[in-house]
């Protein structure tokens, strides 16, 4: 509930997912916090980034993506 709600006080309009077990961390192999995996529509991942994104660089990812 308090990581929902700091996203919400921030405006942040994805998902947030909260993986206390590791289960999800070790699947994707995320080593570094914060990092962003852009998976494309067919389930592959096309693109790893470690550290803040910023609206550019995002939109850089989503293009190659959508």
């Amino acid at each position: 509930s308090r990581a929902q709600a700091f996203a919400e006080e921030f405006g942040i309009p994805f998902p947030i997912i909260l993986d206390p077990e590791g289960r999800v961390s070790d699947q994707y192999q995320v080593r570094n916090l914060p990092s962003s995996i852009f998976i494309g529509r067919d389930g592959i991942i096309s693109a790893r980034w470690v550290g803040m994104l910023t609206p550019e660089v995002l939109n850089k990812y989503l293009e190659r993506i959508l």
